[in-house]
């Protein structure tokens, strides 16, 4: 169904319901109701991001938004959460469409508890490949935690939170916003936290400390001073390697930790494919 009223690509949706909510953003259920867009038939189900109420005319953060939209744009791969339109009207709020979601990798976390680190570590592999497709077009995330690795219906996934919720450090103005919880300060680096310097190594220990939480079943250690101790059993020379580059992946000295994701890669897949007890 077309209308005439609507340009090619165009297309208009009825609010379905609240998917969820952060400090700044809210994104909703939307369903297709006309198109002129051939991949968003009527009927089809999408979701919407848009500033909340109290932040959409904040100028900070109407900026970090509009960076966040522009980011999407120019990423494209399978694991990272496409940009499927923004508001043809730039006099109402801002947002943006993206794939309908189903739940996040906390939710997976909190109803398995604990994963077998080879799953995780293999996981990990996928996460970071997706991680350094961005890297390899300058773009850091900065907010790599289990709430921002989202799951659909067919059990696809997909990182989001490319802008909006890039980690604020301890001098921001907004850092109420980010440390419910200790949520985002926890996987965030000691530069990160202490300077708001971000670079590629910043998603390296971001990733380190997943892996270390979902491994655990539960947080290690203290924010920003990464991973100490051995996360499991040493009882071959697969499990020694991994416990040895999760503990690089989350050094809190840059000199110490592994600088890249294509070096973390390399080596967390040496521990999957060592012989292990």
């Amino acid at each position: 169904m077309a209308t005439g009223s609507l340009k090619p690509g165009q297309f208009n949706f009825d609010v379905v319901g609240r998917l969820g909510q952060g400090g700044l953003g809210v994104v909703d259920e939307i369903k297709i109701t006309a198109t002129n867009a051939f991949d968003k038939p009527v009927g089809s189900i999408w979701a919407r991001k848009m500033l909340n109420d109290k932040w959409r005319e904040h100028p900070e953060v109407r900026e970090r938004f509009e960076r966040e939209i522009a980011t999407l744009g120019t990423l494209s791969h399978v694991n990272i959460v496409p940009l499927e339109g923004v508001n043809a009207h730039r006099d109402a709020p801002r947002f943006y469409v993206m794939p309908r979601y189903a739940r996040s990798f906390r939710d997976v976390l909190t109803q398995a508890k604990q994963l077998p680190w080879r799953a995780v570590t293999g996981f990990a592999i996928k996460i970071g490949e997706a991680l350094a497709h961005a890297h390899d077009r300058n773009v850091v995330h900065r907010d790599l935690k289990p709430e921002n690795v989202l799951w659909d219906d067919a059990n696809r996934w997909a990182i989001a939170d490319w802008g909006l919720g890039g980690f604020v450090h301890k001098h921001s103005r907004v850092l109420d916003l980010t440390r419910a919880g200790l949520g985002t300060e926890y996987y965030a680096s000691f530069e990160q936290w202490t300077t708001g310097t971000s670079n590629a190594s910043t998603d390296v220990y971001s990733l380190g400390m997943m892996i270390a939480e979902f491994v655990r079943g539960d947080r290690v250690g203290v924010p920003g001073l990464g991973v100490p101790d051995d996360l499991i059993q040493t009882t071959s020379l697969a499990t020694r390697v991994f416990n040895s580059t999760v503990k690089r992946m989350t050094a809190p000295d840059l000199r110490f930790r592994i600088a890249s994701l294509g070096d973390a890669i390399k080596e967390l897949n040496v521990a999957l494919q060592l012989p292990h007890a």
